[in-house]
């Protein structure tokens, strides 16, 4: 597992053919800079440190500062699957 601040969600069921949509909020103060959530693709995950032993295991997450650096910090996630029924 990734420790951050670039996160691995991985759960039961994943199946990267399916369609998935991942929503994120960033828990921060009211008084701190602003934060946004962001899925990071498999191709920019791959060149993180411990990161290419989970490609196809989970998917990328991190926060992002407004000058597009990343920072730590918790958030809450959703994911919910989108893929038409065959």
């Amino acid at each position: 597992m990734l420790g951050g601040p670039t996160y691995c969600i991985a759960f039961d069921g994943l199946d990267v053919q399916r369609h998935y949509v991942v929503k994120g909020t960033p828990i921060r103060p009211v008084d701190s800079r602003p934060r946004l959530f962001e899925v990071v693709p498999d191709e920019i995950a791959g060149d993180l440190d411990g990161a290419s032993d989970l490609l196809g295991k989970g998917l990328f997450v991190r926060l992002v500062s407004i000058a597009d650096e990343v920072v730590k910090g918790p958030f809450m996630f959703e994911i919910s699957d989108f893929t038409e029924p065959a």
